[in-house]
């Protein structure tokens, strides 16, 4: 029998068709419901930092939060952390496009757990962003726009989907270190940088040093004198390590609790009956004390008999008594 070219054009199209619906049910069977969610993502992400001003070269410390502000559990998968393979950095210069810093797409050396985030939550983290990150984000001084997107996989109905949401915008100064941090500013980027990129220990050692001696007091000295008390302490002079870390013990910043823990550690190393710190003791969880009861002496023995006074009337009021 023979088809005419109109018959055979539509029996090809429609061999095409239930061809092509054929794999996709089998692609889609083999690659179970992975969708893209679009609009109202079940967690909301704000950031924040606690100060607005920075220096060039200085680290950065923004203050992640991530919250379920809908009504049901939300179970999430994702690296709430800046550089990670989840998260994106959004950077616009005050008079400049908007740039794109995609996080690091490689396959990562740990399984990151799947969580169950309650109505109502929320996890909070802190990400420091290092001085050569942070020299990359900010190559110049002047004010930007700072925001993170962050993409997590929703589990919560059973049907994975990668959803994607983006925080609120900060602003961040950059200033052009002045003065002594202008000083210690030529020195990180004549020194520090070198010794870093090079691996010699004793080198690192004493640029680090050097620093910590002349410029401890500027808004890198914080970081760089945790940097010294890690190298002494990989050499394993405890007690050059524990002094670096002691310096830096009252100090409120991103490695304020491993400052804390290496010098509990070093306490053991060196025999000390506690670590050494400059921060005061805490004594917020020290239990409150209660009034001591009223105490009623109790006497042993005879009981004494009172004294009752005796009252001598006067016998004659209206006279006055003549000596």
């Amino acid at each position: 029998m023979n088809l005419s070219i109109k018959t055979k054009a539509l029996l090809l199209v429609t061999l095409f068709v239930i061809v092509a619906a054929t794999a996709i049910v089998c692609f889609q069977h083999l690659h179970p419901n992975k969708v893209e969610a679009q609009n109202d993502a079940p967690l909301t992400l704000e950031i924040s930092t606690p100060q607005r001003k920075y220096v060039q070269f200085e680290s950065i410390l923004i203050d992640l939060n991530l919250s379920n502000q809908t009504t049901i559990p939300i179970t999430w998968n994702g690296d709430l952390q800046v550089g990670g393979s989840n998260m994106n950095l959004l950077m616009r210069p005050a008079h400049g496009n908007e740039i794109r810093w995609k996080g690091d797409r490689g396959i990562a050396d740990y399984v990151i757990s799947t969580e169950i985030m309650q109505a109502g939550k929320n996890k909070e983290v802190q990400n420091l962003i290092n001085a050569q990150f942070a020299e990359q984000l900010f190559p110049q001084p002047g004010r930007y726009q700072f925001r993170v997107e962050f993409n997590y996989t929703d589990f919560t109905y059973n049907q994975p989907q990668n959803v994607t949401i983006v925080s609120n915008p900060i602003t961040i100064d950059i200033d052009e270190p002045k003065g002594k941090e202008r000083s210690a500013y030529n020195y990180l980027k004549q020194n520090y940088q070198r010794v870093l990129d090079g691996g010699n220990i004793v080198e690192k050692t004493r640029v680090l040093q050097h620093f910590v001696d002349n410029f401890s007091n500027t808004a890198y000295g914080k970081y760089i004198i945790f940097d010294l008390g890690n190298t002494y302490l990989s050499a394993k002079e405890y007690e050059k390590a524990e002094e670096a870390f002691y310096q830096i013990s009252d100090v409120d910043f991103y490695y304020s609790k491993q400052v804390g823990k290496h010098l509990g550690e070093l306490a053991g190393k060196l025999k000390r009956p506690s670590p050494r710190t400059k921060r005061p003791p805490d004594y917020s969880n020290a239990p409150v004390g209660r009034p001591m009861p009223a105490i009623t002496p109790v006497r042993t023995g005879p009981v004494p008999t009172p004294i009752v006074p005796i009252y001598i009337p006067n016998a004659n009021p209206n006279t006055t008594p003549t000596p």
